[in-house]
């Protein structure tokens, strides 16, 4: 059918001739890289580079390295009391591996400093000790950026730009088994000493567990006495909730501002759709197990990779400047919070990502879309020259079979659209498009959650 009659049932309107700024590559990060420790049993590299995530941290590689000294800071540098100038003292090659396959696949190394999360029993930790010296500590973590920004020590040229200290201190002997103000005093001296000695990296943290108000202030107002301030600030969120998640960065903000922190970066560096904790780290049983990944809203299930869908769109309408999905990592690796299923198949996680990282290589401009139903959010954008439309369409939990778009912008109608679809049912799904006048109907299979990647043909 031919026209251009506005569709009044429109859930999604979408405008290729207003552009409304840039799409935010670097809210497509993770956590987690391609293990090195079963890369001859199982290769990852090739799945790994079809996301497209355009940074990834290197918290937690410790755990999903088996066997292999990488990343956390002890493993790099592991007798405390050593001189921090003697590169003898430093066991680097596992980590320069690691960040070599990491920077093969096309993405970034995000570095957190300091230490892997401890799942040990509360009274024994051992690498989440404060250390004995902040001083001597900024100055082994210095030597860590000298090796993998200017060669240091047989070392890289990595340009790595993001350089995080510690994590979750908030979270107590797990993370940090010291005091609030211990770590105060850690953090503005490594901060200090690290911003003095690099002037042209982004240094900052601290991982906080969320929003920890007290936690957060009692470190920026340390910050403040010494006159110093991170070039960014990290938390992280677990929730099913796209709302909740998404009103974090405003917060946070306000956070930074209220102590004069006003150019700070805002980074949500570990999140993933969670609905509870029973099964995963609570009550773990084989029922609750099962019961916490499995089905349409378990962490594989459909609603999990809309939820992905749904906050990388509504986070181009916040101030967060980048953001690292807690998974990505072999099937071998990170089990729970992955990207394959039990039996090692890819889960709905893995496409929704997949779905993501076409559309983020695809544009450079935003568009305007918006969406008049709750459910459904929607990301558009072209090319850096206009061309070659695309829309990133999540309809997290909804009630309905179809979804109308409105487009506008494109000088013929609705345009001609390839679609992919996403859902229950099938993981990457290109389905036949249909169209009347200026109105894109999007199909689904059923009631639920469902994604849809649609680009514009020549």
């Amino acid at each position: 059918m031919t026209g251009k009659t506005p569709d009044s049932n429109a859930a999604i309107k979408a405008d290729f001739s207003r552009k409304t700024g840039k799409i935010n590559r670097n809210l497509h990060s993770s956590n987690y890289m391609p293990a090195i420790s079963v890369q001859s049993v199982t290769d990852f590299n090739e799945e790994y580079k079809a996301l497209g995530f355009t940074m990834a941290r290197t918290h937690d590689q410790a755990l999903f390295n088996a066997g292999q000294r990488v990343c956390d800071t002890f493993h790099i540098f592991p007798l405390e009391h050593l001189d921090a100038n003697d590169p003898r003292n430093y066991f680097f090659k596992p980590t320069d591996c690691l960040l070599e396959n990491l920077y093969s696949c096309g993405t970034k190394a995000f570095f957190r400093m300091g230490t892997s999360i401890e799942h040990s029993l509360s009274n024994r930790h051992f690498n989440t000790e404060p250390p004995k010296d902040f001083r001597h500590w900024a100055e082994v973590m210095e030597h860590v950026i000298m090796h993998y920004n200017e060669g240091w020590n047989n070392g890289m040229n990595l340009g790595i730009e993001y350089w995080e200290i510690w994590n979750e201190p908030d979270l107590g002997c797990r993370c940090w088994n010291g005091t609030q103000e211990q770590f105060c005093g850690f953090f503005a001296t490594v901060l200090k000493h690290l911003k003095s000695r690099f002037p042209g990296i982004k240094v900052g943290g601290p991982a906080m567990c969320g929003l920890n108000h007290e936690w957060f202030d009692a470190v920026l107002s340390r910050c403040e006495r010494e006159g110093i301030a991170p070039d960014f600030l990290s938390w992280h969120c677990y929730t099913s909730n796209v709302d909740a998640i998404t009103q974090t960065a405003g917060e946070m903000r306000k956070i930074a501002d209220n102590h004069g922190m006003h150019n700070a970066e805002l980074c949500l560096n570990e999140w993933h759709y969670l609905k509870t904790w029973e099964g995963i780290h609570e009550n773990v049983t084989e029922e609750s197990y099962i019961k916490a990944l499995c089905g349409d809203d378990g962490l594989f299930g459909i609603d999990s990779a809309a939820f992905n869908a749904a906050c990388i769109a509504a986070w181009h309408d916040t101030e967060l400047d980048s953001a690292m999905y807690y998974g990505a990592g072999c099937h071998n690796s990170d089990g729970t919070f992955g990207l394959h299923t039990l039996s090692k198949g890819l889960n709905k996680n893995y496409y929704s990502m997949k779905f993501i990282g076409d559309f983020m290589r695809a544009c450079e401009h935003r568009v305007s879309a918006s969406s008049a139903q709750s459910t459904v959010k929607v990301l558009a954008g072209t090319d850096k020259n206009g061309n070659n439309p695309a829309m990133l369409i999540s309809d997290y939990t909804g009630s309905g079979t179809e979804i109308h778009v409105e487009v506008s912008g494109l000088g013929h109608g609705a345009g001609e659209w390839s679609v992919r679809r996403l859902d229950s049912k099938s993981d990457d799904e290109t389905i036949a498009p249909e169209t009347h006048g200026s109105t894109l109907v999007l199909r689904k299979r059923g009631p639920g959650s469902a994604v849809f990647l649609c680009t514009g043909r020549p």
